[in-house]
């Protein structure tokens, strides 16, 4: 009976220890490795932008104290919520979203590689709105998903970025466009296009266009600290139709992680990433967020697997506007209540922290 009784009491801690961390059954499998980064919506509010402009430093004073954590990754992804539009494209669009051609060069210059501009603002400033956005990325050397400038039907609603012998296909996608009529169909839609996401994904595959799809989804209810069943299902759809992950925005607040398997393939869902840079102080959820790194393997055989997962708790601070880790912080009410709040979307276990200078998404493998 004692005997039972040590093995009973053994467990619980380990049982303890393996919840309180995401991993990977073939974290340690051989390969190329290569790692992703991802960050939130891209929110330069008025007050942000102002701030922007007149610093020396750009749109890179919202996010300088953790900018080596944007160039830690192979390849860096980023939701950019909203227009770039010179003032001459303003319409009588209800919706007041437009930023600087500044924002595109210093998220470039800063290490983002690919931007999503699928989402809900994206026809704020109209078609012309969307080509000039387009252009702006250009001119920037940004690569681009989930739009396409007017009467431009050939163009590729993907972008892939190759990087350490891995070509990563990106797919963005929004649930609507604020109610403003896409008429000239472009911008990607995630439920009523959902079956050409799909075949799109197949395709980019078979055809060795890409080792591995991510979709980012942009979807869910503003605000809403859980996924809600449409994000559940579609996420599903989109893994079960080949992408290896599916990294979702727009709740403005972040929703947890989730591990789904595939057949013999664990595949990754993150349903929302918050906010990467806003304005929005209404809420401690609002201003806490996270830099996600996604660790993936490449096997001999040619499949991309993923390997792990890690994350850098950060908060949104203001006077001046600032992107902080959480773990550079002096303890106090915010961070210590930020970071409480992060632990119960995404497990402690898997933080990484500000400091480092290497990024390792499986540290348990020799």
């Amino acid at each position: 009976m004692k005997k039972i009784i040590f093995l009973i009491f053994a467990a619980v801690p380990f049982l303890a220890f393996a919840q309180n961390k995401l991993s990977f059954e073939n974290a340690c499998a051989p390969g190329e490795h290569f790692t992703v980064g991802a960050v939130g919506d891209i929110l330069p509010h008025q007050p942000l932008h102002k701030q922007s402009m007149a610093s020396p430093q750009g749109f890179v004073s919202l996010w300088g104290d953790i900018a080596a954590l944007l160039r830690l990754p192979n390849v860096m992804y980023g939701n950019l919520e909203g227009p770039v539009s010179p003032a001459h494209a303003l319409s009588s669009i209800q919706y007041s979203f437009n930023y600087s051609t500044k924002l595109t060069d210093d998220l470039a210059r800063s290490g983002f590689q690919v931007v999503s501009t699928a989402n809900n603002h994206a026809m704020d400033r109209g078609a012309l709105g969307v080509d000039q956005t387009i252009n702006s990325l250009n001119k920037s050397g940004l690569l681009f998903t989930g739009t396409r400038k007017q009467g431009d039907l050939s163009s590729p609603w993907y972008a892939i970025t190759k990087s350490n012998g891995l070509k990563l296909a990106w797919i963005a996608c929004t649930y609507g466009t604020n109610g403003i009529p896409d008429i000239r169909k472009q911008v990607l839609k995630c439920f009523e296009d959902s079956s050409e996401i799909v075949s799109l994904i197949q395709l980019l595959k078979s055809s060795q266009r890409a080792d591995a799809v991510i979709v980012t989804p942009h979807w869910g209810n503003e605000n809403e600290q859980s996924p809600n069943s449409q994000q559940r299902q579609y996420a599903r759809i989109f893994l079960n139709g080949g992408a290896t992950a599916v990294i979702g925005s727009h709740p403005h607040v972040l929703q947890t992680w989730e591990k789904i398997k595939i057949g013999d393939e664990e595949r990754l869902v993150v349903y929302s990433l918050g906010n990467f840079i806003s304005n929005q102080f209404m809420s401690l959820p609002q201003m806490s967020t996270i830099m996600l790194y996604i660790g993936l393997t490449k096997t001999a055989s040619g499949k991309v697997i993923i390997n792990g997962v890690r994350h850098v708790p950060l908060l949104m601070t203001k006077y001046p506007y600032a992107l902080k880790a959480i773990d550079r912080l002096p303890a106090g009410t915010y961070a210590s209540q930020s970071l409480a709040h992060i632990r119960s979307k995404f497990q402690s276990g898997n933080e990484l922290k500000s400091s480092a200078e290497i990024l390792v998404t499986n540290p348990e493998c020799p």
